[in-house]
């Protein structure tokens, strides 16, 4: 077995893609989940546990490999503009103008992980209500259809 401390990528083998795939249906229907030790000692799964648990199974049921990065819960401005997939000098604006809260100055600026998730909570949450009012406008407008006609799938086996 591959030590922890190690991080380094895992595939699950053919061998056990099947069980993997069982533990990824079996975790989506779950809430928690026990882990129980040679001994019989139970210990519950924290939440945040268990969520990575069932986020790295879902991948690997996926035949994708897998590690654990640990991320700082203080960032570097270069970091957070990584984890928010926006450019740097974008990232900047945004601690200038405190939409994204910051501390310290020049080489030692820092973005608290907790704030940084927090702010891209709220940009999805705008993002969504700002995509829904568009589709309510082309909705009384008339400019969106909601139903869309069956196109045939010429491939759908049913040739005689």
């Amino acid at each position: 077995m591959t030590s922890v401390l190690e991080r380094q990528p895992v595939m699950a083998s053919e061998a056990d893609a099947a069980a993997v795939r069982d533990l990824d249906a079996l975790l989506g229907e779950m809430s928690a989940a026990l882990l129980v030790g040679p001994d019989g000692t139970e210990l519950r799964l924290p939440e945040p546990v268990y969520t990575l648990l069932g986020q790295l199974v879902h991948d690997l049921a996926r035949g994708n490999a897998v590690s654990v990065v640990p991320i700082r819960p203080e960032l570097t401005p270069e970091q957070a503009a990584d984890l928010l997939n926006v450019r740097y000098d974008y990232l900047l604006r945004l601690l200038d103008t405190n939409a994204l809260p910051s501390h310290g100055a020049g080489f030692e600026r820092r973005v608290r992980l907790e704030d940084l998730l927090n702010y891209r909570q709220r940009r999805r949450q705008e993002q969504d209500a700002a995509l829904a009012e568009m589709l309510r406008d082309a909705q009384e407008l008339g400019l969106y259809d909601e139903t869309y006609p069956m196109e045939e799938d010429e491939s759908d086996g049913d040739d005689e």
